[in-house]
C-alpha cells in the first residue's frame, strides 16, 4: 500500500519523532495501513508499523483529526464494533453495517446472498462464550 501513502511508513515514524502531530494524524498513510506485517520483517529496528498505525488511528478518533479516508474509517470503526458486540466478526452484520455508512448500501447484496447460499455466510451472529473476558479486553484497549 506504500505506492497509496502520502508518506511511506519510515516517513510517519520520522514525523511522530518530529512531533509533527497534526500532520500524522490527518495523513492518509495511516488509515491505509492493512497490517500484512510486511513491514516488520523488513525493519532493521524491529519497530511493529501495523501497531503503531493503530495506535495512530485510535488518537485520530479521539481528537477528532481531519481523516481523508472516511471509508476506511467507516470500515474501522465497525470492524471494532463488531468484535466489541460479540467477541467476534459478524460478517454479514459487518458488511452490512459498513455500506450503510460508507455507500452505495445497496451495490454488494448478488455477493452477500452468493456466500450466504454457499455457507459461507452466517445469518445470525455468534457471541464467544467468555464475554466477559472479551470486555475486559475492551476496556484495556479503549475500545
Amino acid at each position: 500500500m506504500a505506492e497509496e501513502m502520502d508518506y511511506l511508513p519510515n516517513e510517519i515514524i520520522r514525523m511522530v519523532q518530529l512531533g509533527l502531530k497534526q500532520e500524522v494524524l490527518e495523513s492518509r498513510s495511516v488509515w491505509l495501513c492493512v497490517g500484512c506485517l510486511a513491514c516488520v520483517s523488513e525493519c532493521p529496528n524491529g519497530i511493529s508499523l501495523p501497531e503503531m498505525m493503530d495506535t495512530l488511528r485510535q488518537i485520530a478518533l479521539e481528537e477528532k483529526a481531519e481523516v481523508r479516508e472516511p471509508e476506511v474509517v467507516a470500515f474501522h470503526q465497525e470492524f471494532l464494533g463488531q468484535v466489541k458486540r460479540y467477541g467476534r466478526l459478524y460478517e454479514l452484520g459487518f458488511m452490512a453495517r459498513y455500506r450503510m455508512k460508507s455507500l452505495p448500501a445497496l451495490r454488494d447484496i448478488p455477493n452477500y446472498m452468493k456466500f450466504m447460499f454457499s455457507g459461507r455466510l452466517s445469518l445470525l451472529p455468534e457471541r464467544i462464550h467468555k464475554r466477559v473476558d472479551m470486555k475486559k479486553l475492551n476496556e484495556v484497549c479503549h475500545v
